[in-house]
């Protein structure tokens, strides 16, 4: 028998630190005692279950339930250098390829770099450190790592072999929308969100109809929370896609608690724990490990409005935190409670 304990209240006015709650937590469920802090994710959610890919799809397919209508499909990474992230990324659009119509990968690189990725995953020329860099062009400017991704070179074998198996009408694509110059800033050109909004919406006009478009970003980029403007005065990405699809949009968030990330000049940093109000730092709380959070599911979408914001990055040795209303953000959020840095 699950009990539930009513005093939200007082237990949050204690500020107990998280690796205490934590701790506390993992004894409690134990024993079929629920805090305020743990939400439904112990008794509702599917756990998420592994990065690794071509393992059991039952924790995906939760995913793939959710996102039906949705003709783009995005899912933003917490920080660009956590190995978790991207491992998730490449399961999660096998799977949407493979079962959900999914034929069109759009990252944040710059559409030029993009299109040699475009070629080689056609079957057209060999795989290099320079291809595969080419599949997130920033690296080069702020140095996550000094060599191209591990993970971003795994996504593009996938995705050539996918290919040379699948029928023409079934081909993936993969196509940049990041077309600034880093000399172009401060010039005349428009805003990095509003243009990169441009040339997603131009890449989904091109699909047929029934199939859909993936998309991978920094989810300060794909945050759609239109009642909501950011520091920056403009409307995101997110935003942006929000109101011109509606629920045509699903945007899949992601929160970590601790371990280790590639910070920027190839520096690996330990994170510090995460601020006790954010989406980050209540799941901690938690004591679960991975979940996916459903934020369609009432029960969740009421406890997450406690949440008033998401670590946004880790730069500098240091976490940035973005306010937000979590539950409007986001359709839905992976967690990992400890995350590892980039290979």
């Amino acid at each position: 028998m699950v009990i539930t304990l009513n005093f939200r209240t007082r237990m949050a006015s204690m500020q107990l630190p998280i690796s205490l709650r934590a701790g506390l937590s993992r004894f409690l469920v134990g024993a079929g005692v629920l805090l305020p802090w743990h939400m439904p994710i112990a008794a509702a959610e599917v756990p998420w279950q592994t990065c690794t890919p071509g393992l059991s799809r039952n924790d995906l397919q939760r995913i793939g339930n959710m996102t039906e209508r949705a003709r783009v499909i995005a899912y933003g990474e917490g920080s660009h250098g956590v190995h978790e992230f991207l491992a998730a990324r490449n399961r999660l659009f096998a799977f949407l390829v493979r079962h959900h119509g999914v034929r069109l990968l759009v990252a944040e690189t710059h559409p030029v770099n993009a299109a040699s990725v475009d070629a080689y995953i056609q079957g057209r020329g060999e795989l290099s450190d320079e291809l595969v860099e080419s599949v997130f062009t920033a690296n080069r400017r702020y140095r996550w790592r000094d060599k191209p991704f591990d993970e971003n070179r795994e996504l593009l074998i996938w995705m050539r072999n996918y290919n040379a198996q699948a029928a023409e009408h079934e081909q993936i694509r993969f196509a940049g929308m990041d077309w600034r110059h880093p000399l172009a800033e401060g010039s005349h050109m428009p805003p990095k969100a509003r243009g990169m909004a441009e040339m997603l919406l131009h890449h989904l006009q091109a699909l047929a109809a029934d199939k859909k478009l993936f998309v991978f970003a920094h989810h300060g980029h794909l945050r759609s929370d239109v009642s909501r403007q950011p520091p920056a005065g403009t409307p995101t990405l997110g935003q942006t896609l929000r109101q011109e699809l509606g629920s045509q949009l699903f945007v899949l968030g992601s929160a970590y608690a601790t371990g280790r990330v590639q910070d920027g000049g190839n520096l690996t940093r330990h994170l510090a724990p995460p601020e006790l109000d954010s989406l980050d730092g209540r799941l901690a709380a938690t004591g679960v490990e991975c979940a996916i959070l459903d934020f369609g599911k009432e029960d969740v979408r009421s406890w997450v409005k406690s949440a008033n914001s998401v670590r946004g990055s880790y730069w500098g040795g240091t976490a940035h935190y973005l306010p937000m209303h979590v539950e409007q953000a986001f359709d839905a959020s992976l967690f990992f409670r400890t995350v590892t840095p980039l290979r």
